[in-house]
């Protein structure tokens, strides 16, 4: 099947995280989005509130990160950041979890640690940020079946900011564990429109990235 460009939005968070994101860079990022029509337009949370007023009206959500990009705070800590990101206008979190956490195989505090921040988000969907460019296979899978059992609605696979990123063999791999259980958010390095098909072709539900107009423009000029 060939997806128009307007359909391919509909599967992107369209992400402004960099160091330095300015105010001027989420308003043209929600700018975009009305343009484009996203899923979602993807910001710290210190301009949740500025976000979510710029897409009132919109069908693209305003959403966050927590504990970005490395997951070390503390469990109280991203529980209350969800708090406060949730009343500020986010509709959906990205949590990071800590890696540490992960490859130590915390069971009960990273479960615990998740469902804390699901109640928090009041309904609101949350995503699990996993870090694979940091993790071994063993390790992705343990990551896979933990975010399973969790009450979480995605797995996520990178920050962006930590190792390489999104990886079709990692999509494949949480396909597998998954299932329909889980949803899977591809993040992390999709700078192309064939890297961008490819990691839908093989299940991701959506995608993370800070180049998806330069992507979608030369896919709109091709007629799709």
């Amino acid at each position: 099947m060939v997806l128009s460009a307007r359909q391919i939005a509909r599967q992107i968070d369209h992400t402004v995280l960099k160091p330095g994101t300015t105010e001027s860079a989420v308003e043209q990022a929600c700018q975009e989005a009305h343009e484009w029509g996203f899923a979602a337009v993807c910001v710290p949370p210190c301009y949740v509130s500025l976000a979510a007023r710029l897409l009132t009206g919109s069908s693209t959500l305003p959403i966050t990160v927590i504990s970005f990009p490395f997951g070390y705070c503390l469990t109280e800590t991203k529980v209350r950041e969800t708090e406060e990101c949730v009343q500020a206008g986010a509709q959906e979190v990205d949590l990071v979890l800590s890696a540490a956490d992960l490859k130590a195989r915390k069971t009960p505090k990273l479960l615990g640690e998740i469902n804390a921040v699901v109640k928090a988000a009041q309904g609101k969907t949350v995503k699990v940020i996993v870090e694979t460019g940091v993790l071994t296979q063993d390790e992705k899978e343990y990551a896979a079946e933990l975010v399973r059992d969790s009450n979480a609605e995605f797995i996520k696979t990178s920050t962006g900011f930590n190792g390489d990123g999104a990886h079709p063999d990692d999509i494949i791999l949480f396909k597998r564990i998954l299932g329909a259980t889980k949803k899977i958010k591809a993040s992390g390095g999709i700078r192309t429109l064939a890297d961008a098909l490819k990691l839908l072709e093989l299940g991701a539900d959506r995608l993370g990235t800070s180049s998806a107009v330069a992507m979608l423009k030369g896919h709109h000029k091709e007629g799709y």
